[in-house]
C-alpha cells in the first residue's frame, strides 16, 4: 500500500513520521514524504553500499553517522530544514575549541 493509498483509506489517522525498510530506499519516496510534511526513517539498502561519494572520502558508520579522519563518529548538530539534512561536526571540538590536529569541521 502506498502512502497516498494509506491516507485515502485511513483518513482519521494523522502521521508525521514513517519507518520504512530498505526496499523503500529511493530518493523519490523520500522526497514525496518530505513534501507531505512526513519525516521518513528509511533503512539504507545494503546492495548499494559503496556507491556514494562523500567529501574527502568520508566514511559512514553502520548507524548512518559520518566518521571523522581520526575514526570517531561525528557529533550531531541538529537538522537543517532549509537543506533537508542533518548537520554534524568534529567530535574533538569542544565549546568551539579545536582539540584535534586534523579537524574535519569547527
Amino acid at each position: 500500500m502506498s502512502a497516498r493509498e494509506f491516507k485515502a483509506y485511513f483518513r482519521e489517522y494523522t502521521w508525521d513520521r514513517v519507518l520504512l525498510d530498505a526496499a523503500h530506499d529511493a530518493m523519490a519516496i523520500y522526497e514525496y514524504l518530505r513534501s507531505q510534511k512526513i519525516t521518513p526513517f528509511i533503512d539504507m539498502n545494503q546492495r548499494n553500499t559503496g556507491n556514494k561519494k562523500y567529501k574527502d572520502d568520508m566514511m559512514i558508520s553502520r548507524n548512518g553517522v559520518p566518521i571523522c579522519k581520526k575514526g570517531l563518529e561525528m557529533r550531531d548538530r541538529g537538522y537543517d530544514s532549509s537543506r533537508a539534512r542533518r548537520k554534524y561536526h568534529c567530535p574533538l571540538v569542544v565549546k568551539g575549541v579545536v582539540t584535534c590536529d586534523t579537524p574535519c569541521s569547527v
